[in-house]
């Protein structure tokens, strides 16, 4: 289902909209004797000042400076207004006013406890030990990733379980703070009050990951009051300061210029970054209920949604929306289907169980190309859905389909309550996934072109 989530509130004075080209968006540079300040606010604005605060909460100012304005106007009425602070004022916290509330600049990299208040930070002084040796993962391809979506707070996996499980990316739910998009949020922080171990303990967590061999991916949402250059200049904060692998973006409305604009942005710098913007859930509830009615909503996921809204499959994630009232088989029954699927697989579920049958999906997809062709021609010279009952989707990758070992697959998915029969193209076929077991060296056989497929359960055979 395609998702475009909007979930941003930027308030005060200071607007995101200006697009002047005198302001690069590095909002305040700090140094031992001279501190800059910049912002962007409304050109007719009687007075703009920046506020300095010892704390990151409470407590009067320590200090009040009227901002010049610069030369130059926008299209929206703004201009960049700049302050110079002598002396050394790193760990103060700071604000803008123009007249309408004070506000952390739109481009803050550090902020306090509830982020109402920027802070001054040295951002080499956040970088973990080893920084500069740190090593993103390589991967081929987009459907090569096989992701798991990690929000704050909430997950308990260590790298080392995530690395055991087979996972090679990982998708981070809101990365960055609710009032701040350049800054990461505090649920990912050992001391969420400091702002400096903010972005440090983000860093150590990034580098822990490709330590591991896992790209981390960010799911960014951004509404219409981002304009295009911000949300360029945006990632390419995140890519630079945090070295993260990939973008989801949510954006109001589908802006692929804008999507187009952020590879085009960090082409140099960052050749392989990872940029999705639709989700497609390939297990809808009527088929694992066995309703029948979502068959055709299931192959179009499973073929990477390539016919309907992309026009590949490294385009389109793919992800099946498990809650709590399923059933272990169930879950089992729409992951298989995700990590069959010809987009690019990511897992919602929270400690999926039981774990030894997702270790060997997830390696199942990554032994065989098969699974991730990465190309609408090669997926739709290739894939065949198979005559199957109601509630069932069956399909063939056939002709040693991306150079794979094994001549023809066949996945057969029975999301209804009773056994099934499917009747195959004529061939000898060796059982891989059957009734919740998963063995690639199986040598169990399938004699016959008509199979039975177990309720709620996947069964995958090749020859």
């Amino acid at each position: 289902m395609k998702r475009l989530l909007l979930a941003l509130l930027l308030t005060g004075a200071v607007t995101a909209k200006a697009q002047t080209a005198a302001f690069d968006y590095n909002e305040m540079d700090c140094g031992p004797e001279l501190t800059t300040f910049r912002c962007l606010a409304p050109a007719q604005a009687k007075s703009v000042v920046v506020r300095l605060y010892q704390d990151a909460e409470g407590g009067k100012a320590l200090k009040t400076v009227k901002m010049k304005k610069t030369a130059g106007t926008d299209d929206n009425g703004c201009a960049v207004w700049q302050a110079a602070v002598k002396g050394n004022l790193l760990g103060r916290y700071y604000t803008f006013d123009s007249g309408e509330g004070e506000t952390a600049g739109v481009f803050a990299k550090a902020v306090g406890t509830k982020g109402q208040r920027a802070a001054i930070v040295n951002m080499v002084n956040t970088f973990p030990d080893d920084w500069c040796c740190d090593q993103k993962p390589v991967i081929k391809n987009a459907t090569d990733l096989v992701v798991y979506e990690l929000q704050p707070t909430k997950d308990a996996w260590t790298v080392d379980e995530l690395k055991t499980l087979g996972v090679n990316a990982v998708l981070i739910l809101q990365p960055n703070d609710p009032q701040n998009l350049n800054v990461p949020n505090e649920g990912y922080a050992t001391a969420p009050s400091d702002p400096a171990s903010r972005a440090k303990d983000f860093k150590t967590m990034v580098q822990s990951l490709h330590t591991a061999g896992i790209a981390v991916i960010l799911d960014m949402t951004y509404d219409e009051t981002c304009t295009q250059p911000f949300i360029v200049e945006s990632a390419k904060h995140w890519v630079d300061e945090y070295r993260v692998d990939g973008f989801r973006f949510h954006l109001a409305g589908s802006d692929d210029g804008t999507l187009t604009a952020v590879r085009q942005a960090l082409a140099e710098t960052a050749p392989d970054l990872f940029i999705y913007g639709t989700s497609w859930d390939v297990a809808q509830g009527g088929f694992l209920k066995g309703e029948g009615g979502d068959e055709e909503r299931m192959k179009s996921g499973l073929a990477g949604t390539i016919e309907q809204l992309s026009q590949e499959p490294t385009q389109t994630m793919a992800f099946a929306s498990c809650h709590d009232g399923m059933s272990q088989e169930e879950r089992m029954l729409a992951q298989t289907a995700v990590l069959t699927s010809q987009g690019v697989p990511f897992l919602l579920e929270r400690k999926p169980q039981p774990t030894t049958y997702y270790q060997n999906l997830i390696a199942l997809r990554k032994h065989h190309p098969a699974f991730r062709l990465g190309d609408a021609y090669l997926v739709r010279k290739h894939m065949e859905f198979l005559p199957a009952p109601d509630g069932v989707v069956a399909f063939r990758l056939k002709g040693y389909a991306g150079r794979d070992d094994w001549r023809t697959i066949v996945v057969i998915l029975n999301g209804t309550s009773e056994r099934q029969t499917v009747s195959l193209p004529k061939g000898m076929y060796t059982i891989v996934c059957q009734d919740g077991e998963i063995n690639e060296a199986s040598t169990s056989k399938l004699f016959g072109r008509r199979v039975g497929v177990s309720p709620t359960s996947a069964l995958i055979l090749h020859e």
